[in-house]
């Protein structure tokens, strides 16, 4: 697994967590110093986990409504078939490319404010606010949800290191 999207965000240093070599030569850390790193995994984990719900909530409700509300030339269904358009377009390229320029986390700021833009145009729906708005959101939705995955990987893996475990089963 490619951890270059990772390596920058670790709060401690650590020889390379694929590298089989260096396995032997593991840093050894303090009792208080697991402890602070599994607190600020913790802390991560259940931020990331709360801003996914929010972001969801209030997406996809607006997402549902979107052909009963923006009916005039049928402005909704036109503003979701772009919305899923984009997010096909974006599987197929981007995910990897954003997640080596901008590392894990960035990624998700990014993509999040993505959606954030296309939530903001439901203020004022009109094709001009609403396409444009919705083909940014398709082309961040994919980046966010490998960047989500990479990041929880990567997490679970250097939490599994700290207890010392297999990390299969903390994934």
């Amino acid at each position: 697994m490619d951890n270059s999207g990772y390596e920058d965000d670790l709060h401690m240093k650590t020889p390379a967590n694929n590298n089989k070599a260096t396995e032997a030569n593991q840093v050894q850390y303090t009792q208080e110093e697991i402890k602070a790193e599994k607190k600020i995994i913790y802390k991560n984990v259940l931020l990331i986990s709360v801003s996914f719900l929010l972001l969801f909530v209030a997406f996809e409700s607006m997402s549902k409504l979107q052909s009963s509300i923006n009916v005039v030339n049928n402005l909704g269904t036109w503003a979701n078939a772009a919305v899923y358009a984009s997010l096909i377009l974006s599987c197929m390229f981007l995910p990897s490319i954003l997640i080596k320029k901008l590392k894990v986390k960035w990624t998700l700021v990014v993509c999040i404010f993505c959606y954030s833009t296309y939530i903001a145009a439901q203020f004022y729906p009109e094709f001009y606010t609403l396409l444009p708005t919705a083909f940014i959101l398709g082309m961040g939705a994919a980046p966010m949800w490998s960047a989500k995955c990479t990041y929880l990987t990567q997490v679970a893996h250097r939490f599994a290191g700290l207890d010392g475990v297999d990390p299969e089963p903390v994934v």
